[in-house]
């Protein structure tokens, strides 16, 4: 039997709320389906810097129908590649092929990459496991051959010093299961000296070590016969590791169904057999969402089927919004009217039944929904004039008298009292602590449907906008009367305005009414290797390559409990600038 260990290859990150990292859109109904680290954001993935991607998993499931998936029928599979692969969307490295390049990669480890510089002379890096690596001195301030000594320290205690010249490498080894191995590498580029011709400035020293690279010391193993939920590892040699599924997968609708022991989830669409698969990461402040790569072409077009960062809406199949670029590869650029954003309102079923009777305006029977660069909104009347939905759902709430719930952008409601033999509710809905509207509202049933809705109307810009609605589905009265609500829809009463001329990113509102259309007004230049604003939350991202290779990405930094768009974060190089290296 042979056995893999594994030690993951991660960035050093921080512990933040879990966010989902959507695929593809795919058919459950029959047929096969294939998620990959280019379609998938759960996988690891980097567009690299040669004329390919690296991507290692791959998994393919064949259905026979209605959402169903036989024993053997689903197959993970786990690519080697000059001693790396990725398992469960992190990277590991093969220890044994460091020491032998032909070698059976049993033994795997762990890596973190870091970006980051030491500051200066004794100051240092912390990294992972208990290390921490400093800049002790600098060797060469009279004339003599430069070089960085550098220490290593384990717990606070200093374990290992080298003295690295310029382009030269600092290696720490360390015996793992009976064999020597580098643990922690790092490049010194080259060492600074900040002599003055004023000799009452004393000068500064310092050495550039752009990225460290650490191997875990603690290696987890994989072997044949392992279980990660359904699945079993089947086969391993130096190119691959196979599981598949020894028991049948269902995924029935309007489910959520985990694989891999939970690191994959599939959720279904309500009444079609429809489904995507989310990896719920719980290890980061920042997310990166991005979509499937154009790889070697010039134009390519992207909806919420290929791009994760996209809206769409599961459990009624609509999305809203279509991202076009084609790139001039020539000049390395992207001409004039050649990257269009479009996005367009659709209408939806109220979840709450009795909210179908609505008949004002634009919200009559129907929620006009429409994604903007990735965000839920309500259309006000125009595809321009857009208010956040901040609540919809089918869960249910109970308060009891006097409690609060927060619901968003100060908005709370409260149950002031519950009538004599249950047969009411009083119920008051405030902003930031005034209230705004209060009524007394019988309890339903699915046999009585009429007036059990709390509705709060607001005129907004001359539309007349439901902004609060829920259910009141039960109500009790007692030592601690209470009330239980269904169906809270709650819409932002202060709408973004999108106008004609308005500029996001490279690209300018060219209509607002029907739908909004974005074109670029002007040249936009692609840098390879970089970083492009497309839409303002939108961007494109280039491999470091001749190869024309990018993809649309949009990212989400932790912000309280909620998380914000923002920029792209700086590229951690250390993988590739020491891959191979080490």
């Amino acid at each position: 039997m042979r056995a893999l260990i594994f030690l993951a290859v991660l960035l050093l990150i921080n512990t933040g709320a879990a966010m989902d990292l959507r695929g593809p859109i795919v058919s459950i109904g029959g047929g096969q389906i294939e998620l990959n680290g280019s379609n998938f954001p759960g996988f690891y993935y980097t567009l690299g810097t040669g004329t390919r991607d690296t991507s290692y998993e791959n998994l393919t499931m064949k259905f026979s129908s209605n959402g169903s998936v036989d024993a053997g029928n689903a197959t993970y599979t786990l690519n080697t590649t000059t001693g790396r692969t990725a398992f469960l969307g992190k990277q590991y490295q093969s220890l044994n092929h460091l020491n032998s390049p032909t070698g059976m990669p049993n033994l795997l480890s762990e890596v973190w990459s870091i970006s980051k510089s030491i500051p200066g002379i004794n100051q240092s890096i912390v990294l992972s496991e208990g290390y921490e690596i400093a800049l002790k001195d600098v060797a060469g301030r009279d004339g003599g051959k430069e070089a960085a000594l550098l220490e290593l320290r384990k717990d606070g205690k200093a374990i290992f010093e080298q003295a690295v010249a310029p382009k030269d490498f600092f290696n720490y080894t360390k015996n793992i299961n009976g064999s020597n191995y580098t643990l922690i590498a790092c490049k010194v580029d080259w060492i600074f000296s900040g002599n003055s011709s004023n000799e009452s400035i004393k000068p500064a020293y310092n050495a550039s070590i752009p990225a460290f690279s650490q191997y875990s010391e603690n290696p987890i193993e994989v072997k044949e016969g392992n279980k990660y939920g359904e699945f079993e590892v089947k086969n391993i040699t130096n190119r691959l590791i196979i599981l598949k599924n020894t028991a049948a997968l269902t995924f029935p609708l309007d489910s959520e169904v985990s694989i891999l022991d939970g690191f994959i989830k599939f959720r279904t669409a309500k009444e079609v057999y429809k489904a995507y698969a989310i990896n719920s990461s719980e290890e980061a402040k920042s997310y990166e969402l991005r979509g499937t790569p154009a790889s070697n072409v010039a134009s390519y077009n992207w909806s919420a089927s290929n791009f994760g960062g996209m809206f769409y809406d599961l459990e009624y199949d609509v999305s809203t919004e279509w991202l076009n670029v084609t790139i001039d590869r020539t000049n390395k650029q992207i001409a004039k009217g050649n990257l269009t954003y479009e996005t367009t309102p659709k209408k939806i079923s109220y979840r709450n039944p009795e909210m179908a009777g609505f008949s004002e305006s634009y919200f009559k029977d129907e929620l006009p929904v429409i994604g903007w660069q990735g965000e839920r909104y309500a259309a006000m009347g125009s595809a321009g004039r857009l208010s956040k939905i901040l609540l919809d759902t089918d869960d249910k709430q109970t308060l009891y008298i006097g409690e609060l719930w927060d619901m968003g952008e100060g908005y709370t409601l409260t149950v002031k009292d519950i009538g004599a033999e249950d047969r009411a509710a009083v119920i008051s809905l405030a902003k930031n602590g005034l209230e705004v509207y209060s009524s007394v509202v019988e309890p339903g049933s699915s046999a009585d449907l009429g007036t059990h809705t709390f509705l709060y109307t607001k005129k907004i810009n001359g539309v007349l906008a439901p902004v609060f609605s829920v259910y009141v589905e039960a109500v009790l009265n007692g030592k601690q009367g209470m009330a239980q609500f269904k169906y809270p829809l709650l819409i932002s009463d202060s709408p973004l305005e999108i106008n004609p001329g308005d500029t996001f990113g490279n690209v300018t509102v060219i209509s607002n009414s029907d739908k909004l259309r974005l074109e670029n007004e002007q040249a936009v230049p692609v840098y390879y290797g970089e970083t492009v604003d497309a839409t303002g939350d939108i961007w494109f991202k280039a491999a470091s390559s001749a190869t024309l290779r990018f993809y649309p990405l949009i990212t989400k930094i932790q912000q309280g409990e909620s998380y914000i768009s923002t920029s792209p974060l700086p590229e951690v190089p250390a993988e590739e600038y020491l891959m191979g290296e080490i």
